[in-house]
């Protein structure tokens, strides 16, 4: 939850969203063009916003088979380019899974204003929590109800 300050400071709030729609316009085009240069061809597909967040929308009916976008190797975040970055050190020294990797990799180069990777990383939220790595008995509340019920799911 979010504290909103809108009854004291109404301003302040309109600024900041106004800043946010600035920074998403400016973050999508970047990321647009990061897709360009890597021949990402995505003509039948939009980035939209969802009530779950932001993702990838048809524009038009998919047929059967038909290929809707296609992703070179050379733009995956993988433990691969995790264990050929600066944490390669690390890595070759500490057994992590492959979840903690990936999420280590993620950390550090969301951080390093130079990424490789920036236009993408600006596109994913900041914060994440879904139920997808719960077990069934984790993923119930106290009621009984599933969380991926209670979260649309």
């Amino acid at each position: 939850c979010r504290c909103v300050m809108a009854a004291r400071a109404p301003n302040l709030q309109t600024d900041k969203r106004k800043s946010k729609n600035k920074n998403n316009k400016k973050n999508k085009t970047q990321f647009l063009s990061w897709l360009a240069e890597h021949n990402i061809s995505h003509d039948h597909t939009a980035i939209a916003t969802f009530p779950s967040g932001r993702g990838i929308q048809a524009t038009r009916d998919i047929k059967p088979g038909e290929v809707v976008f296609s992703i070179p190797r050379t733009i995956f975040m993988s433990t691969v380019t995790a264990s050929n970055s600066i944490l390669k050190r690390v890595l070759d020294e500490i057994k992590l899974s492959v979840d903690d990797q990936l999420a280590l990799h993620l950390m550090v180069e969301r951080a390093n204003p130079n990424s490789y990777w920036k236009p993408f990383l600006n596109m994913i939220p900041q914060e994440y929590s879904q139920s997808i790595f719960f077990n069934t008995a984790d993923s119930l509340y106290p009621s009984g109800e599933s969380i991926a019920c209670a979260c649309h799911i």
